[in-house]
């Protein structure tokens, strides 16, 4: 036999809501820069006439924006997405962040660039 127990409720009046691991939750509040001296990751925004196109042949995270980019691996990272673009003929570039983009920004640019 099953019990049901309630054990809250949640109200969602922007329709969009995030479950996110708990585990997370002390890592990085949005409102300020990681406690690291240096930014850990980096954020891009694929821009450029093809930056469709090229967000979708590179396919590396779903949509033009490219979020947690090591910061050891970015230099590579840059050279290898404009190697992608210069092989597939994509007039399209990475722009960074000036900080990095908030988990809430992710989501409600997914939900904004959704095709549902």
């Amino acid at each position: 036999m099953t019990v049901e127990v309630l054990l809250g409720e949640v109200t969602c009046p922007s329709g969009q809501l995030v479950v996110m691991d708990g585990g997370y939750l002390e890592l990085w509040s949005g409102h300020r820069a990681p406690d690291d001296e240096e930014r850990p990751a980096t954020d891009f925004a694929i821009v450029g006439a093809d930056a469709e196109a090229a967000a979708e042949s590179f396919d590396r995270q779903t949509g033009a924006r490219l979020y947690d980019i090591p910061a050891h691996a970015v230099a590579e990272f840059t050279a290898t997405f404009d190697k992608h673009c210069r092989e597939h003929e994509h007039d399209a570039h990475l722009r960074e962040f000036e900080q990095q983009v908030p988990h809430r920004e992710w989501v409600r640019h997914a939900v904004a660039s959704s095709r549902l």
